[in-house]
């Protein structure tokens, strides 16, 4: 039978930013968790669209358990929802 491999972390930035990242990664493979980091640059990483498209079809492949996006909304595609406090 195949067996899903199982990802603790999916980690989704832009390369400058998840470079950064490689002490902690370092630091949680050595503790047993599995990471696999996705460099996005341009149209991609600013669509939430793409975005969501991207962990639906990364979900179906591997079980993970946490997502981590690097970046702030300059960075990386939000979707933003008007609440009582913000617009």
């Amino acid at each position: 039978t195949n067996k899903k491999a199982e990802l603790d972390f999916l980690v989704v930035g832009q390369k400058s930013l998840t470079n950064g990242l490689a002490a902690w990664k370092t630091s949680k493979e050595s503790q047993g968790y599995k990471i696999k980091i996705l460099n996005l640059e341009g149209a991609d990483v600013l669509s939430a669209k793409i975005l969501g498209d991207l962990f639906k079809q990364e979900f179906k492949k591997n079980k993970y358990r946490y997502a981590l996006l690097v970046g702030d909304v300059t960075k990386i595609g939000t979707n933003l929802v008007k609440t009582q406090w913000s617009d």
